[in-house]
């Protein structure tokens, strides 16, 4: 009767998706309700499993969070941004972006605010972050904002100026190679260092500071940085911000083939090393400790095989195999390997 609802809780319908989906996919439904004189359709979009990221830019002029959304959007993560943090929610999203701008167009989190309890119970939920903001680390802190230096591995070491130049990726980390002109806002650039299980990620050319800070707790990791992402400058590969990103969103969620589970019937005698993002003319790198059938496919977001990498049988060895940048779109991918009867999946990030 009209009015009437009705529970199925007891009996749900389960949609199942294939492993083949990444996490964050954002499935299209259609819903036929039949009944006697009709029926009804009804359509819905529901992720799979969390999003990747969450982006949270509460700066006044929001000149970073919307850049930071784009380019992880290009790089075919799924996510979205936010001018409100959802303080109940942030378990929905894999990685937290934060962006609190650059004095005099800052955004300044309380000490006592839901806010920053919330993201300081998410990171001990295993969550990863990315925060930046000038006089967030050194500043911030001495005027009631909060501290968040000790649970990124950060020290805020001076106020700073307005002197940021170049920022440089540290050798032997993630970053490495990066080297791109700030053309942001540009006052007051906190000068960073290290402690715990910090490491210094990203410097500036002249004077000589660290302006980006990475941490890997075990529990979570995080990127803090002084600087804003919208004012990086583009140059040439791996000098962009795609680049920059993707390395990041890679070290948050690693796709080392030793986090793919395999057993004893043919993938455990297989490493794969795929770079993260990859470039032109990249190429994956092949050791198997015995001879086995192998076929190496990469796949879209759809599920759908764009190249066909290898067939064979090789005999035990190292072997480096192309990967094919024609005709593919940034984004993200799949590679898909099948051994015998187990297949492995390992994520790339296309980088054009």
């Amino acid at each position: 009767m009209m009015g009437e609802s009705a529970d199925n809780s007891g009996d749900p319908f389960v949609v199942q998706a294939s492993e083949m989906i990444p996490r964050g996919y954002v499935a299209d439904f259609t819903l036929t309700t039949s009944f006697i004189g009709g029926e009804t359709v009804s359509e819905f979009k529901m992720a799979v499993g969390q999003m990747d990221y969450l982006v949270w830019d509460p700066s006044p002029d929001n000149s970073s969070g919307p850049g930071i959304n784009a380019v992880l959007r290009d790089l075919g993560f799924s996510g979205g941004a936010t001018a409100s943090l959802p303080v109940g929610a942030l378990s929905k999203y894999a990685t937290l972006w934060v962006s609190v701008g650059v004095y005099a167009s800052n955004y300044v989190i309380p000490s006592t605010s839901a806010e920053a309890a919330a993201i300081i119970s998410y990171l001990n939920a295993g969550g990863n972050v990315y925060m930046e903001g000038a006089d967030l680390w050194a500043y911030d802190p001495g005027i009631g904002g909060y501290n968040f230096g000790p649970a990124f591995g950060i020290v805020g070491q001076a106020d700073g100026s307005g002197d940021l130049m170049q920022v440089q990726g540290m050798p032997g980390t993630f970053a490495e190679g990066v080297a791109m002109y700030y053309g942001g806002e540009n006052a007051y650039i906190d000068h960073l260092g290290a402690t715990g299980t910090g490491y210094p990620l990203l410097r500036n050319s002249s004077p000589t500071y660290y302006c980006g800070i990475a941490n890997d707790t075990g529990v979570y990791r995080t990127v803090g940085t002084s600087f804003e992402f919208g004012g990086l400058v583009d140059a040439v590969s791996p000098s962009t911000k795609a680049d920059l990103a993707g390395a990041i969103m890679n070290f948050f969620l690693p796709t080392d083939p030793a986090d793919v589970p395999v057993d004893e019937t043919g993938l455990a005698a297989l490493h794969l090393h795929c770079p993260n993002p990859c470039k032109a003319d990249s190429r994956l790198q092949l050791v198997l400790d015995r001879a086995m059938p192998l076929e190496i496919d990469l796949i879209d977001v759809a599920g759908r095989r764009v190249q066909t990498l290898f067939r064979g049988t090789p005999q035990a060895g190292s072997y480096s195999i192309d990967l094919r940048h024609d005709q593919l779109d940034s984004g993200l991918y799949f590679v898909r390997t099948r051994g015998g009867e187990q297949t492995a999946v390992q994520k790339v990030i296309i980088a054009q």
